[in-house]
């Protein structure tokens, strides 16, 4: 059996797109939240956010990939 592809919808494509810039943007604000902060429990939840977000910045960059689509181009450093 075939199996059918539905691509996504420009509003799909749009939060995607949208989704991937906020999170690369946090990824600047929550390493350099990491780089100053002193409380233990407070550097844990940082580090979560953190890796949360480099997981949708690539599942998103995935996404994208998959569908043929442009990835932004972002700066993180």
């Amino acid at each position: 059996m075939k199996e059918h592809h539905i691509r996504l919808t420009s509003s799909e494509i749009g939060g995607l797109w949208a989704n991937y810039i906020s999170d690369s943007l946090f990824i600047c604000v929550y390493r350099y939240f990491l780089a100053k902060v002193e409380d233990k429990e407070t550097q844990a939840i940082l580090k979560h956010a953190l890796d949360l977000s480099y997981q949708h910045v690539k599942v998103i960059t995935n996404i994208f990939k998959e569908e043929g689509h442009a990835i932004p181009q972002v700066v993180i450093s």
